[in-house]
């Protein structure tokens, strides 16, 4: 059960549409406003809901729909609060072209939204053409109160994806567009600009991501984290290209990057990721990871994510109030199986805080895509969870989460709704408990997670299994009590409570 009055985990199910929670806002009446994209038979639009500080009902709903020949709405891209409490949100138009090459276009542009999530203006570029394609992932309000807006820009004839920045002013009319590529002569790139801010008032830095195509059978793809300073003319200042290593896939990881309140920056994406042609994108488990750069775009420290099988897929990453980061990920072990929301605190220096997996109930997929920090600094989770006995058309639903500072779905605990070690398994002992000195768990299966947390939430131990029977020492713990929480590598928990004497 749910402390309702403090926390909650939701899905808001319209039967007769598809919906995704991409952002979300706290309100200085206290509501969320959670802009998202929906479908309904495949008619696409961008959508912003109201929510209730309980998370118990929806005060106001909001669609925002181009009309014409589009079959679907295309994506939107980050939405920002602007100083005046609207905000900005860019997106990309699919049109349904069926004289086209491959009988479609996209086409970028950008919106204004009130606090409620109002369209108050919005403007589409290149909407008719059929040389490009042109996807819109960031944007950013300039000094001169103009927008920049980042993405890439599609030849279709030259078959080349440039990185695109589109510079428009005060009222919406693109003053120049400026495209990018990082080559190397025996390869074949296509690059994005995934992530843009301003950090001064004629500086920026801007993450993109170049694509190292190596040509096989299938091809295999490295999408490669490239990082820039501009001026707010366009112009590269200082630029840093990651070879080797460091990957990423699409706007989930690639090359986003922000200046960190610590200084330097911080960057997310996945460590040496590998995908095919075919999108078999499991061949590997090549962990998610996040890294801190120093003001020349060189590491300071990484820390992994392993998950072994299955990635993390992480969506984002925001700082919180004490200059620590949070990170959110939607976790598959493989292409079939149940999709689990994640969430990890990272201190500082790189060290987790606590980590943890959320789903709701009856769902067959979970992904968290954003969150906000409140007051309290308690946390809601915005994402959407996916019920594969429904049609593709309906079959997702936005999803809330509210959780305490320490990752936990009720105040004080662990998280709720989790799994514990099926039958099948052997039964997992730990003794003695309490415990003076050693803490034996036997009965684990390898590769095993074993943590340790204190009523704080902070992991004072963590390691994996490689034997079936394990110990801890616990010399150096103060009495009181402590989480053991143990997972194995079906993503299944075990959790007990140990009291160290």
């Amino acid at each position: 059960m749910f402390c309702a009055a403090q926390n909650f985990n939701v899905i808001y199910d319209f039967d007769s549409s598809s919906d995704w929670g991409t952002s979300i806002f706290y309100r200085n009446d206290g509501n969320y406003l959670v802009p998202g994209l929906g479908y309904k038979q495949f008619k696409g639009s961008h959508y912003a809901y109201v929510v209730s500080p309980d998370g118990k009902s929806i005060i106001s709903k909001e669609t925002f729909s181009i009309k014409g020949e589009n079959y679907f709405n295309g994506y939107r891209g980050r939405v920002k609060r602007l100083t005046n409490g609207n905000y900005i949100t860019p997106y990309s138009i699919i049109w349904d072209k069926p004289t086209y090459p491959n009988g479609y276009t996209i086409s970028p542009g950008y919106g204004i939204m009130d606090s409620n999530g109002k369209m108050l203006f919005h403007k589409t570029f290149d909407s008719d053409t059929a040389c490009c394609d042109q996807q819109i992932t960031d944007c950013i309000v300039m000094p001169d109160k103009g927008y920049l807006l980042g993405g890439d820009f599609y030849d279709r004839t030259a078959k080349t994806q440039k990185g695109s920045l589109i510079k428009l002013d005060s009222n919406g009319n693109m003053q120049w567009r400026k495209l990018y590529a990082y080559y190397f002569p025996w390869t074949y790139y296509f690059t994005r600009i995934n992530s843009m801010q301003l950090i001064s008032n004629n500086r920026m830095v801007v993450g993109a991501h170049y694509e190292d195509l190596v040509w096989a059978n299938p091809y295999i793809n490295f999408n490669r984290p490239w990082f820039l300073l501009m001026d707010t003319a366009g112009n590269i200042l200082r630029d840093s290209a990651y070879r080797y290593g460091f990957a990423g896939m699409g706007t989930m990881g690639g090359g986003n990057i922000f200046k960190d309140v610590n200084g330097g920056y911080f960057h997310y994406g996945q460590y040496d990721r590998v995908y095919n042609s075919q999108h078999l994108d499991f061949i590997c488990n090549y962990p998610d990871y996040l890294a801190h750069l120093d003001d020349s775009f060189k590491m300071t420290w990484l820390t992994l994510f392993p998950d072994s099988p299955g990635h993390k897929y992480i969506w984002t990453v925001r700082q919180l109030h004490d200059s620590c980061y949070l990170v959110m990920a939607g976790k598959r072990k493989n292409e079939n199986s149940q999709g689990l929301g994640w969430a990890a605190k990272v201190d500082k220096k790189g060290k987790v805080v606590w980590d943890n997996t959320y789903y709701f109930d009856t769902t067959f997929e979970n992904a968290i895509s954003d969150a906000v920090e409140l007051p309290d600094h308690s946390i809601v989770f915005t994402g959407h969870s996916r019920d594969s006995n429904s049609p593709l058309w309906r079959n997702h639903d936005m999803w809330l989460l509210k959780i305490d500072s320490n990752g936990c779905e009720i105040p004080g605990c662990v998280p709720t709704k989790i799994k514990s070690i099926s039958n099948e398994s052997p039964d997992v002992v730990v003794y003695p408990n309490p415990v003076y000195e050693q803490l034996y768990i036997e009965g684990l299966s390898l590769n095993t997670r074993i943590q340790l947390f204190d009523l704080y939430g902070r992991v004072v131990y963590s390691s994996a299994s490689i034997n079936t029977k394990e110990s801890i020492n616990t010399s150096n713990l103060s009495p009181g009590n402590y989480i053991l929480q143990l997972v194995n590598t079906n993503g299944e928990r075990v959790i007990k409570k140990i009291v160290k004497e």
